[in-house]
């Protein structure tokens, strides 16, 4: 991710302006410590350059009986393609799974969240991750046991 120096040589902007326009929100950017780094992404969006990328739509529920939530996740990030995304290929992808996917590969992506939480301090985000964790485990551990039980 290029420093806003570098993104305002590339729009030909100064600097200062880059920097406002990140404090106003009308840039993307992520705080590393004390600097600003703008995604690649937002500088093409600024110069008006089409992503050619893949959108990729990921739906998720926990269990086989949520099957209506996973189609209402679907038609919502279809809804949210055809207003924000227009013309951007697609793929769909949906998951059934309980608890966390230890086995799940990471991919290089950028993420958006369609329906964000509501502000959460740290600790309660820490707080829900940790239960989630601990959940996940006990699930592991009573599936275990009743697998014995069955042998």
């Amino acid at each position: 991710m290029p420093r806003s120096g570098e993104v305002a040589k590339r729009l030909g902007l100064h600097p200062l302006t880059v920097r406002r326009w990140v404090k106003e929100g009308k840039i993307a950017a992520v705080q590393i410590w004390r600097e600003a780094r703008i995604p690649i992404t937002e500088v093409g969006r600024l110069l008006g350059e089409q992503r050619a990328g893949l959108l990729v739509l990921y739906g998720w529920v926990s269990g086989h009986d949520q099957q209506p939530d996973l189609q209402r996740q679907v038609e919502q990030l279809e809804q949210w393609t055809l207003l924000a995304r227009t013309g951007q290929k697609t793929l769909t992808l949906t998951d059934i799974g309980w608890g966390l996917g230890i086995e799940r590969t990471g991919y290089g992506v950028t993420l958006t969240v369609l329906s964000p939480a509501e502000d959460k301090t740290p600790e309660a985000e820490l707080t829900q991750d940790l239960l989630a964790i601990v959940a996940s485990f006990a699930g592991r551990l009573y599936g275990l046991r009743s697998r014995k039980q069955r042998q």
